[in-house]
Order: structure tokens, then sequence, then C-alpha cells
């Protein structure tokens, strides 16, 4: 087998597990990044090898014919799509980093005592059952696009309410570091996450309005 061919059953074997659908969600995000690595690495018609001389014409990638690629017939990976999904689940995870870090896993109130309007200890679990909505809605949000909206009017609310607080609170942002560096952090960053994820949510709204 030519240098060549032997290219193009390795690439193959790759345009098969990007382009496949996989049960394990984990497995479907590895399978996105690994696009998006073959993209950055050889642009955006990555199998055009296959064209040239001795490459090899066709390859039956999965078993049962699952996924069968051919050199006139090259997977279309939709990266963006699969990002968007990727986004939903950062999404949530920042919910739960924020939170769990902030207040060392519950183990103390520092971030309740100085916001015990909306980041009570209640608000916070709100915060993380906000974050399940974010990630559950990761495999499903082309259709939901209602959510999709009810999440960019929660997180320009805490944004706005971030602001108010910061405009009027600054000055503890000194106290609160003293006490814990993480909670500060909290407090100093929490809004401009909001404020991104909430031009994440705008933007697949796009996103489904053009689909």
């Amino acid at each position: 087998m030519s240098w060549k061919a032997k290219k193009a059953e390795v690439m193959m074997k790759i345009a098969g597990f990007t382009t496949q659908q996989h049960n394990s969600k984990f497995l479907q995000y590895l399978a996105t990044f690994v696009a998006w690595l073959n993209v950055r690495r050889y642009g955006s018609d990555a199998l055009g090898f296959l064209h040239e001389e001795n490459s090899i014409d066709h390859l039956d990638y999965s078993q049962d014919n699952k996924c069968t690629l051919d050199v006139n017939n090259k997977p279309h990976i939709n990266l963006s799509y699969n990002w968007i999904g990727a986004g939903f689940v950062i999404a949530g995870l920042m919910n739960f980093v924020g939170v769990l870090l902030g207040t060392l896993f519950f183990t103390h109130n520092i971030i309740q005592t100085y916001d015990s309007q909306v980041m009570s200890s209640f608000g916070l679990m709100i915060i993380l059952l906000w974050g399940v909505a974010y990630m559950a809605m990761a495999s499903s949000w082309s259709s939901n696009k209602l959510m999709v909206g009810t999440f960019i009017v929660v997180k320009g609310l805490y944004f706005l309410h971030w602001v108010n607080w910061i405009f009027n609170h600054n000055e503890l942002l000194y106290e609160i570091y003293e006490q814990h560096f993480l909670s500060g952090l909290f407090y100093s960053i929490y809004g401009l996450n909001d404020l991104f994820f909430a031009i994440f949510f705008g933007y697949v709204i796009l996103k489904t309005k053009n689909k």
C-alpha cells in the first residue's frame, strides 16, 4: 500500500468517527474536537488529497455499513452546530464552577452574606439548577428557541443585578477578597460571564432563525 493510500485510510477513519452519531455525549464532543483539529490541520477540504494520483478511491469505514464514505461523497462536518452544543455544556459548567468554588462547596457563607437578596443559599441552588438546564439543552437547542430566549432573559437579569451591585457595593470587594479570594473573584466577574453567555444565546437564536 502506498503512502497516500495509507494516509487516505487513516483520514477516512477519522472522518468516519467525526461524522458518526455517537450515543455517548463524551464521544460526540470528542468527535467534534477531533473534527476541529482536523480542519485546523488540513483546512476546510481535509479530504482533498483523495483526488490525487495513487490515493484510494473509497473506504467503507464503520462496521455494519453505518458510514460509507468515498471521494465523491465527502462527509460534511458541521462544526458550528456541534460547538454550539458544547457552548451550552460550558455555560452549565461555569455555573457549577462559580458557585461551588466561590463557596468552597457550601462550606462557608461569604457569598450569601454580601448579597442575600439574590445570592442566598437558595439562590445559589437555583443557579446550579439553571446550569443543569443549560447542559440539558446541548443536544436540542435548535428546536427550543423559546427556552434559549428564556436563557437570554435570565442571563441579562443576572448581569444587570451584578452591574447594580458593583456600582453600589464595589467598596466591599476588597473586604470579600480578604476573607476568601475565590468569593471575591466570583463577585468580580460573574456578571461578565452572564453577559458573555447572554450574547452566546442570542447568537444561538439567530442560528435557529436562519436554520
